[in-house]
């Protein structure tokens, strides 16, 4: 299986997965299907664009159809042509008390019936487990991943309950094997109570742990509401029932929330079922029509909030929609408030910056994102004896470096006109500012060229084109010769032999033939070297230094300049 990460914001990621014929973009949904009670078709599934579909294993062995679906395999089954995923029934032994199931024998009938994905018998960790009962079920839990990782379509549980110290061992056991998913567990009890602080800390903690080439799923979260927050703490897969247990309780969801059909004089949505009818005729609906209908409505409610989210990492907006999700609830707020505290670390590392646009004051709590955090520790080291500019997010800028990002680029209630800038000034507190105090040195005498905008656009020296500056950013983007200058102080990553001549010709660096020393960041500008030291390029990581040691599949680096095209211009 190829897991591949096209885009990026906060902490959330935009991956492909491909397998076979099967591809599966994230963050996504495995929409629970229940051969016994298909409340809605698999064709109507299609139609709202679900991708992946769940169901569960142990249920399949009780089901009438467990013949039919051994001999069919579960895509012929159900006529559904991309991944299906299997749950073991770890779920129903914790709600329904179902006896013991038998840990190997639910694994070789996953196999069996033609699963993508196989999901061992964990044992489930409630939120009231003591230290000791946790770390006895982890035990088990770890004996039973031991017993699964001999199938290539493995998913490996993590368990441990509230106990963050285990959840940490749950990991770095976890991060031994190479599954196809790591599915954090026993979060299910939180989500029900509005735990989500503790549901973000349990997540984040398992995040800066395991790999960074694996998937990773949220187990039993599937209410709209917590899709931006989870998939801000990197959470690629949800799944969930909900679609259809709400709809028989005549719940309506939305993304900030539930309302019961009852509550309802007006439909908050145009999906394709709400922009038909009304609630008063809802409400009139047989049973089942009225189930159905409700089910309808939450799955497009559920397929078009992570459209949205999609939407908003590829357009680096995802912060301002996870502060406007989190205004659904105070303790959705509480827990994004507690996790820019305390996983600050994360966002450092997995955030981009600069961007390309620019960042909207949504809440107090703007002020602890990792773009403005970064860049306020960045202005301790800068020295100026010219002009500040009084900000009360940023505090003292030096006036001369405010065309940077993300000062300029900082939208609240202050209004600040473009000042005038000395643009050599600029370009010299830029180079501090971007590439770490003592930067400046590594260029003297430069000569600035301008735009129609009269911004400067290119820097030379002696004549010669060191790099640009970037209109949307204001940073340095610099060429062969510029790192060459910057080489002390640009970060460094290194390609294999085997890829060499296609960087030097301008080709991106993959991340299977790149390594390096640097803790890289992305967006960060980098200086490409081969195996004997020689740079041979300049680009923009897009991954950063822990994802480079991991993925085998997708850019590292996007390569701005390249030497035989520096060599030929």
């Amino acid at each position: 299986m190829h897991f591949e990460l096209i885009s990026r914001d906060a902490g959330a990621r935009i991956c492909k997965i491909e397998h076979e014929n099967k591809k599966l973009k994230t963050p996504n949904i495995a929409i629970v299907v229940n051969p016994n009670k298909m409340i809605i078709s698999i064709k109507e599934l299609k139609k709202a664009g679900v991708e992946l579909i769940i169901t569960n294993a142990y249920i399949i062995s009780r089901s009438k159809f467990k013949e039919e679906i051994e001999k069919k395999k579960l895509h012929k089954f159900f006529g559904w042509e991309n991944f299906i995923y299997t749950d073991s029934g770890t779920f129903q032994m914790f709600s329904q008390g179902v006896k013991e199931i038998n840990n190997k024998e639910i694994l070789e009938f996953q196999k069996r019936i033609g699963s993508d994905f196989i999901t061992p018998v964990d044992v489930f960790t409630l939120p009231e487990d003591s230290y000791n009962v946790a770390e006895q079920k982890l035990i088990e839990t770890m004996k039973r991943i031991e017993e699964a990782s001999k199938f290539n379509e493995f998913v490996l549980p993590i368990q441990g309950g509230l106990h963050i110290e285990l959840r940490k061992k749950a990991c770095m056991f976890a991060n031994k094997f190479t599954p196809r998913i790591f599915a954090i567990g026993g979060i299910v009890p939180l989500m029900n109570e509005y735990r989500y602080k503790e549901l973000v800390d349990i997540i984040l903690t398992c995040k800066l742990i395991l790999r960074a080439d694996v998937p990773v799923h949220a187990f039993g979260v599937g209410h709209p509401i917590t899709f931006a927050l989870l998939s801000c703490c990197g959470v690629d897969i949800f799944d969930s029932a909900m679609y259809s247990l709400a709809a028989q309780e005549g719940r309506y969801l939305t993304p900030y929330g539930t309302k019961h059909i009852n509550e309802l004089t007006e439909f908050p949505c145009c999906c394709k079922v709400c922009r038909k009818t009304d609630p008063e005729d809802v409400k009139t609906m047989p049973k089942h029509e009225k189930e159905k209908f409700l089910a309808l409505h939450n799955l497009y409610v559920t397929m078009q909030e992570l459209r949205t989210i999609r939407q908003a990492i590829h357009e680096n907006s995802l912060w301002e929609l996870v502060q406007i999700r989190a205004r659904a609830h105070p303790k959705l707020l509480e827990a994004l408030i507690f996790m820019l505290r305390k996983y600050r670390k994360f966002f450092m590392e997995n955030d981009i910056f600069p961007k390309p646009r620019g960042i909207f004051y949504s809440g107090k709590e703007t002020i602890l994102r990792p773009e403005i955090v970064k860049a306020k520790k960045r202005l301790k080291h800068i020295q100026s004896n010219g002009e500040v500019i009084t900000t009360k997010i940023f505090g003292n800028i030096p006036k001369d470096l405010f065309p940077a990002y993300p000062f300029l680029h900082f939208v609240s209630f202050d209004e600040f006109k473009e000042p005038e800038v000395d643009w050599e000034k600029y370009f010299t507190l830029l180079l501090e500012y971007q590439f770490g105090k003592g930067a400046s040195s590594c260029i003297k005498n430069f000569e600035l060229e301008f735009s129609k905008t009269g911004k400067p656009r290119f820097v030379k020296v002696e004549g010669k084109r060191i790099g640009t500056i970037s209109a949307e950013t204001g940073f340095f983007i610099p060429n062969i010769f510029g790192a060459e200058l910057l080489k002390d102080y640009i970060k460094k990553i290194f390609v294999k032999k085997e890829a060499e001549e296609f960087v030097r010709k301008g080709r991106n660096v993959l991340a299977k033939f790149a390594f390096t020393k640097d803790k890289i960041y992305p967006g960060e500008e980098v200086a490409i070297f081969n195996e004997n030291n020689e740079l041979i390029a300049t680009g923009k990581a897009l991954l950063n230094y822990k994802e480079i040691k991991f993925f085998k599949r997708g850019v590292a680096v996007k390569v701005r300049y390249s030497l035989k095209k520096c060599e030929s211009s």
